[in-house]
């Protein structure tokens, strides 16, 4: 990153008005954790100007690469109150969180494979896809099934109302 992709970004950014935007640094912007939170800080700052509602992602990490700025940027991403997607988690090993899943890297050691991004869609869809609207989904679906059903759907989707709100 460097200022004349905060100059770009701003002005691009200004084209557009959607309610959140997914807000990411390639592997190859972490080296320097001080620098990757500044021009954060920045994209961040100009997309609550511009109205919108920041989506930050968490980084994942390269085999040749040092694992520690993956776990600075991880921890300040998740400790600045920000709606995030954790793609290192969907990606990583449970027990041994500098490890890809196995199947998830391609060859390369940095890009994910089919896989890795199936998880990182999954993780996606958890954070923006709401209970009232999965319930929704499954009611539209399976509409025989939970019209035999009505008064439990009716009480699973005003607890998932509240919930939601």
């Amino acid at each position: 990153m460097s200022d004349e992709f905060i100059n770009r970004f701003k002005i691009e950014n200004s084209w557009y008005k959607t309610k959140y935007v997914i807000l990411a640094l390639g592997t190859n912007n972490y080296l320097d954790v001080e620098k990757y939170k500044k021009y954060m800080l920045q994209a961040i700052s100009i997309l609550r100007n511009n109205g919108q509602i920041p989506v930050l992602l968490t980084v994942t990490p390269r085999k040749d690469r040092d694992y520690e700025p993956v776990k600075l940027i991880n921890d300040w991403i998740k400790s600045m109150n920000i709606k995030y997607i954790d793609m290192h988690e969907a990606v990583t090993k449970e027990n041994d969180p500098t490890q890809w899943r196995d199947g998830y890297l391609f060859y390369d050691g940095i890009h994910p494979t089919p896989n890795g991004y199936k998880a990182m869609i999954k993780s996606f869809i958890i954070l923006f896809v709401s209970p009232v609207s999965l319930l929704l989904s499954l009611w539209i679906v399976s509409k025989a099934i939970i019209t035999s059903c009505i008064p439990a759907f009716l009480s699973l989707a005003s607890k998932a109302i509240e919930t939601a709100f």
